[in-house]
């Protein structure tokens, strides 16, 4: 049995894993028409299987691990069949024939079937496994075919040649197995025209025809929206990256031409895609020399309906049409509408309707002159009504009190005040006054309060003090407003901004006259309207204006935000009929309270993507209520489209955001400001007398999001809302999601940005990222991630709290409990929290004893030497072994063993000092110094260079730093899930993420990647050579899977530098040990085996979510050591830079310097997270809770994150962007 080589590895993967597919199918169908001769034929065909040892080839699994075992021919049974079929049967039947799934394991790739329709009329199908095919295979194999046939016709055997090359590298061979879905096929065709036009634009451009089709599909679909780089393939390869493939070939049909047949190829429809999309086009020569394309497009039918790739085809047609005619024009230039899918002007799209003219403080008075006795105002709670009449005097008399306090055209008036008749006097005085309101929330934060006050320089800040004083001694008649228009400002509602600060909408009276003028307004329905929404929101214009513009009643709610039981008793108590609902509180009332809106007429809902299933409950229950899907940004004025539905049947999943409300005008752009067609995504952008005026003093931000409309009159402007969506076929506007991050919470619109930051305005925090989630209730809600500022280390705290710790475990330790280097007190396994077992503590203590004597150490200092573990075994074998280490019990305890040990007395010499301090320590006299199992209690990586560099000025000259025990920062998760998974086994996965990205930030011991060593070393002109290894030995355990050991050595070394030995890959180059001697032979016994699969990682790099990306069998370092030793080399077991659960391995002749170099191979470690901060953990918990009290302080409450998860690392894109959709969701523990 054989290895199986890259490409079949991954596609008996795919087998294994996936199961079969009849889209692993490659069929051969030759339509035979003449005198056939079966017998023959079947010969032929085993002939054919026999010739070529690809298509006798089974995949066995030994152990997990696939090989390939090609059988001999007298092995090999072919199946073959033969059935009488009609012509109306034969599709069937080939459909199901080639749908039949192939096992590699226990069948050979290619059957065949006979299917006869008459005497002189066959049709041959040959199924073949795309393990030993692709779309090529067909040509060599209908040649050997033809010549195998012949010969059995004759009764002889065929008279081919050997194959030039040997199986493994068969041409039949595919290097990929794509999987798909049900499909269908189009037949597609290019005229003799645009043929000939398409090869004269190749041959202009130096490229081939192909790659002309091929562009023009990626330019069209790159402009139908599916983004700038469209992954494609054509027929050299295959893989499971592409969803589309165009492959075009020469007229070269299968060369079947045996004696007495006339052969032509059959269709077989699969009825399985390997492709979302395949154009399969052949360029063919017709008898009078005139050239067209043609084939059929294949598309998966549980993503593409036929129209919809009917159109597509027709579409790429066109892009090729139009490029042959303009070849310099760049593909995304062209405009890929045409007359077969323009957009026809549904209504309210293209049409310019007449400006609004008129004031709104002009209308409310023909309104009120008209009706002086209606009803204008109803406190919901009962406190009183309000006539127009009423009113009307009552905002009169606070418009002159405002004039005489300086508000006015042009001016800006600040209202303070809650929602109240009051209010709304005040809102309609502030109009008449000729000045815009600003409405602002009273009991918000006072630092966005003010913030908002300073950004506007209001003329006047009305509160309700102010507002009640205006009511007396002014006159009750209006003041004069000559000068006013429809285009002075109404009113400036802040939104959330993207830039940091919320931003102002500036809202003219023509605006809101265009809003109040909607002919949908004219049913009645808004009779009585329910004014609940914030005044801070621009629905609450809505609220006001429809009913009072119109002649209707506003019914007030009490101030503050109600409830869905509260708003519930309000509608049903004050016969409401018609009211906005954001979709949240629309979603909880349809849950809870439906009856309460049985005798509603209207219900308007929205500001965030609408339940299809809450306007169906809605629907079905009592009443006859309308639901309005109500859509538009405040920048166009509350609404610019609608989509209602009076009925089930109109309700559809997801719900349509409709047509154009009557003053609005709705373009589905690309980015070049171009129409796209229907069905296509774009970013919608509006026009009409609903766009505001822009942003209040943000000139910059009103260029970039109005922009001038191509599609009005002169000077008009459209606003770009940043949504995608597309129109229907049924001209309804679908909602797809945002192209910013922008979103919507309880109907309010959220920029994650200026949470993001207020974040990063924060003590404390480097980075912030604010994404929206839903809870299990279906909330959405904020959730911020922050990675914390690590100030400077409180080192002393955290090297006293250590000290502390040890002082504890050895000070109440009688001396002679235990010989020296014989205590393992506190050697503790985190995954059970019990003593690790003494034979692995001995087998550990042994490696790390060995690693130092096989230096040749004479004089050793050993800083942290703890109880003894190494001075005991190693103080005998040197002239003089220094011991150092920060806590007193320690060394009195180890001093006192020392002392009781005469052969240890005069070479011994123990001193309490911290790491980093070096007094009374001889500078340049130890050939080498150990810190064994202590790095792990600094406080950071800083307090270690320090450390390092003491360590480095004590050493003589070609003398070497040995640190053993570091803990490894790459596998740092790893580690800790498997320790959660050990102790809390049934924790659901986002609460073990959760878990272990608090564990990460709350540890407590130094951390390091191997990159820290090498970057330290190139730091310095002393060190000569960094030497990284894992641990050694057959533990499996923390200490083994965890942690490795490094030697810096100094200079005047002589280093053997191995970074440049030739590598090869473990499981691509080389497979197995078996073959490992005989490339080491080869390459003169020096090799380094990268990617080699840590076989002590695997399971928990399992668990913690890893792939297992390295394609070799998982190796244990040890069994690597081990064969080392048994074939006379050594082997230096290292960490891969590229994955942390992946390790090298680097092989050379036995009996070599000890002085090593560039076994460790660094990537750039400018990316990549070198240690962490352990004294920095106490700070970062308390982050959270400190966050959140600033944000409540500066931010409405629906903008303060309802979490705040503190991680180590933001995850980034390959683009450098912050990762969103990989950061972990929240769990059941809060911050």
């Amino acid at each position: 049995m054989a290895p199986l080589s890259h490409a079949h590895q991954r596609t008996w993967s795919i087998n294994r894993f996936e199961g079969p597919s009849a889209s692993c199918t490659a069929p051969l169908s030759l339509r035979l028409r003449g005198r056939l001769d079966p017998h023959a034929l079947r010969q032929a065909v085993r002939d054919v299987v026999v010739r070529h040892a690809s298509l006798r080839t089974l995949v066995d699994e030994v152990d997990g691990v696939p090989h390939q075992r090609v059988l001999d021919p007298d092995q090999v049974e072919i199946p073959w069949q033969e059935h009488e079929v009609t012509e109306a049967e034969l599709p069937g039947r080939l459909r199901a024939e080639v749908r039949r799934e192939f096992d590699p394991a226990h069948e050979i790739p290619v059957r065949a079937a006979l299917f006869r329709l008459g005497e002189q009329d066959a049709v041959l199908l040959l199924p073949l496994h795309r393990t030993a095919a692709d779309g090529r295979s067909p040509g060599p194999l209908a040649e050997d075919l033809t010549a195998a046939y012949t010969a059995r016709c004759d009764a002889q055997r065929p008279p081919w040649a050997p194959l030039p090359v040997p199986c493994a590298e068969d041409t039949l061979r595919q290097r990929d197995l794509p999987r798909g879905d049900e499909r269908d096929a189009l037949p597609v065709e290019l005229d003799e025209e645009l043929t000939g036009e398409v090869r004269q634009l190749a041959l202009r451009a130096g490229a081939t025809v192909s790659t002309v089709l091929q562009a023009g599909l990626a330019g069209l679909l790159s402009g139908l929206g599916a983004g700038d780089g469209v992954p494609g393939a054509s027929p050299a390869g295959e893989a499971l990256l592409f969803q589309v493939r165009l492959a075009l070939r020469d007229d070269v049909r299968p060369a079947f031409d045996p004696p007495g047949l006339t052969v032509c190829d059959e269709p077989v429809d699969m009825g399985a895609s390997r492709f979302d999309l395949f154009l399969n086009l052949v360029e063919r020569t017709g008898a009078d020399g005139t050239n067209r394309i043609d084939g059929v497009v294949e598309y998966a039918t549980g993503l593409l309906d036929r129209d919809t790739v009917a159109g597509l085809v027709e579409r790429w047609r066109h892009t090729l049409r139009l490029w042959v005619a303009a070849p310099d024009t760049p593909i995304g230039a062209l405009d890929l509408l045409n007359d077969r899918t323009a957009l026809r002007p549904w209504p309210g799209r293209g049409r310019v309707a007449d400006r609004v003219t008129g004031t709104i403080p002009g209308r409310f008075a023909a309104v009120a002159a008209e009706r002086p006795d209606a009803v204008a105002l109803v406190a919901a709670d009962g406190a009183g009504s309000w006539t127009y009449g009423e009113l009307d005097r009552w905002a009169n008399r606070i418009a002159h009190r405002l004039r005489a306090r300086g508000a006015g055209p042009h001016r800006r008036v600040a209202l303070l005040m809650e929602r109240s008749p009051l209010m709304v006097a005040a809102v309609l005085g502030t109009l008449k006054a000729g000045a815009c309101y600003v409405p602002v929330d009273p009991t918000g934060p006072r630092a966005r309060t003010d913030l908002l006050l300073a950004s506007l320089g209001p003329a006047v800040v009305v509160d309700e003090r102010l507002a009640e004083e205006a009511l007396d001694g002014d006159p009750s008649s209006p003041p004069d407003l000559d000068g006013l228009d429809g285009g002075h400002l109404a009113y400036v509602m802040y939104t959330s901004g993207s830039t940091g600060t919320p931003a102002g909408v500036e809202v003219t009276h023509r605006n809101v006259l265009a809003l109040v003028d909607d002919p949908c307004w004219t049913d009645g329905a808004h009779e009585r309207v329910l004014v609940h929404s914030p005044q801070t929101f621009d629905a609450s214009a809505y609220e006001l204006w429809v009913p009072l513009l119109r002649g209707g009643t506003a019914v007030l709610a009490p101030p503050g935000n109600l409830d869905a039981a509260r708003l519930a008793t309000l509608v049903a108590e004050r016969e409401v009929t018609a009211l906005w609902l954001g979709s949240g509180l629309f979603d909880l009332v349809t849950r809870h309270h439906p009856r309460s809106l049985a005798r509603v007429r209207a219900v308007w809902a929205g500001g965030d993507v609408l339940s299809p299933a809450a306007v169906r409950r809605l629907l079905d229950g009592d009443g006859t209520p309308t639901v309005v899907n109500g859509y538009g940004p405040t920048e166009t004025t509350v609404f610019a489209a609608r989509y209602p539905m009076a009925s089930p049947d109109r309700c559809r999943d997801p719900l349509p955001i409709g047509e154009p409300m009557a003053h609005s005008r709705l373009f589905v752009l690309d980015d070049r400001l171009r129409q796209v067609p229907r069905g296509v995504a774009g970013e919608l952008y509006i026009g009409g007398d609903g766009v505001a005026r822009g942003y209040a003093n943000r000139p910059g931000a009103t260029s970039e999001r109005f922009v001038a409309d191509p599609f009005g009159r002169p000077g008009d402007r459209m606003y770009r809302t940043g949504d995608l969506v597309r129109w229907n076929h049924d001209g309804q506007l679908e909602f797809l999601g945002r192209a910013d991050d922008q979103v919507k919470l309880r109907g309010l619109r959220v920029e994650p940005a200026e949470v993001e930051a207020a974040l990063r305005r924060r003590d404390g925090v480097a980075q912030a990222a604010v994404v929206a989630r839903e809870d299990g209730h279906g909330e959405r809600r904020l959730v911020a991630y922050v990675v914390p500022e690590v100030p400077d280390a409180d080192a002393s705290e955290h090297v006293e709290k250590w000290r502390a710790i040890y002082d504890s475990m050895y000070g109440d330790t009688a001396p002679h409990d235990t010989g020296i280097g014989d205590d393992f007190t506190g050697w503790n396994s985190s995954y059970t929290r019990e003593p690790i077992p003494l034979s692995e503590m001995l087998r550990w203590r042994a490696s790390a004893v060995e690693r130092v004597r096989g230096l040749r150490a004479r004089r050793v200092l050993e800083i942290g030497v703890g109880s003894g573990l190494l001075l005991g075994p190693l103080a005998l074998e040197t002239e003089a072994y220094w011991g150092t280490d920060f806590s007193e019990p320690v060394i009195e305890r180890l001093r006192a063993q020392v002392g009781a040990d005469p052969r240890l007395k005069d070479r011994v010499t123990l001193r309490c000092q911290p790491a980093d301090v070096a007094d009374g320590v001889p500078a340049e006299y130890f050939d080498t110094v150990v810190l064994n199992s202590v790095v792990q209690y600094f406080p950071d990586a800083a307090y270690l260079s320090g450390v390092l560099d003491v360590a480095l000025d004590r050493l003589a000259p070609g003398g070497r730093i040995v640190i053993g025990d570091v803990r490894n920062h790459g596998t740092l998760r790893e580690f800790l899930t498997a320790v959660h998974h050990a102790q809390r086994p049934g924790d659901e996965p986002s609460a073990v993420r959760a878990a272990i990205e608090r564990a990460v930030l709350g540890q407590t011991e130094l951390v390091l990647d191997p990159g820290f060593f090498t970057e330290w070393a190139d730091a310095r002109r002393d060190v000569v050579a960094v030497d990284i290894r894992l641990k050694p030995g057959p533990s499996r355990n923390e200490l083994t899977r965890h942690r490795y050991e490094v030697v810096l050595h100094k200079r005047s070394s002589r280093a053997t530098h191995l970074a440049d030995v030739r590598t090869l890959t473990w499981g691509s180059d080389v497979h197995r040990l078996s073959g490992l001697e005989a490339e080491l032979a080869r390459h003169g016994g020096r090799l380094r085996l990268a990617r080699i699969p840590n076989a002590r990682l695997v399971d928990e790099a399992a668990e913690c979510g890893v792939p297992a990306a390295a394609e070799g069998t998982p190796l244990d370092p040890h069994a690597l050591e081990t064969w080392g030793g048994e074939h006379g080399c050594t082997v230096l077991c290292t960490w891969s830079a590229e994955a942390p659960g992946w390790f090298e391995a680097v092989l050379l002749p036995a009996g070599g310097t000890h002085c090593y170099g560039g076994v460790y191979r660094p990537m750039d470690t400018r990316a990549r997270q070198l240690a962490n901060t352990p004294a920095a953990s106490r700070r970062v918990s308390k982050l959270p809770a400190v966050l959140r009290q600033d944000l409540a302080a500066e931010l409405p409450d629906h903008m303060v994150p309802g979490d705040i998860v503190v991680i180590a690392r933001m995850p980034m894109t390959d683009r450098g962007e912050i990762d969103r959709a990989a950061l972990a969701g929240p769990t059941a523990t809060r911050h």
